[in-house]
């Protein structure tokens, strides 16, 4: 009897800590909150603006906190394989270079959403994002240089 009750126990122990492993899913990046003192921005993405024809399609929403000068971005898509995700300015010369790279969420497959959280920007990026200059862009094996993109527009 002393047996069964140790195999018992061992059983629970094993169970409890297989049952705390994770199951490789991760949950999605959620949409970053607006405070009192920031501001909103959003981008629609597709492949018109990005001069394409794909009909791929997404959303971004950036929030500035206009105290501490940090950003979040969330940016979700579908209809697409994507590669990579950035934010580009229209005003560098040449126009176009990328000012921030995006990281890749989702829990294996291919990625649905990008992210990028707490990012400080100087005088000059913050004046960029406030005049309109700054673009959300998806990149694809079919579109290396970016399937569906949209500017990043105050709310």
């Amino acid at each position: 009897m002393k047996h069964f009750y140790r195999f018992l126990a061992i059983s629970f122990s094993v169970l409890g800590i297989v049952s705390c492993g994770g199951d490789g899913y991760s949950s999605p990046t959620p949409t970053p909150t607006p405070t009192p003192n920031s501001t909103t921005f959003k981008a629609t993405l597709n492949g018109t603006n990005a001069g394409t024809g794909s009909s791929a399609t997404g959303t971004g929403t950036l929030i500035f906190s206009n105290t501490t000068k940090k950003f979040s971005i969330t940016v979700t898509y579908s209809g697409m394989i994507a590669t990579a995700a950035h934010i580009h300015t229209s005003t560098s010369t040449p126009p176009g270079a990328i000012v921030f790279p995006l990281i890749a969420g989702g829990g294996g497959g291919y990625p649905t959403t990008y992210s990028l959280d707490n990012q400080v920007l100087n005088t000059t990026q913050e004046a960029d994002l406030k005049a309109g200059s700054y673009y959300v862009n998806i990149h694809s094996n079919a579109f290396p240089d970016g399937e569906i993109k949209g500017t990043l527009i105050k709310q």
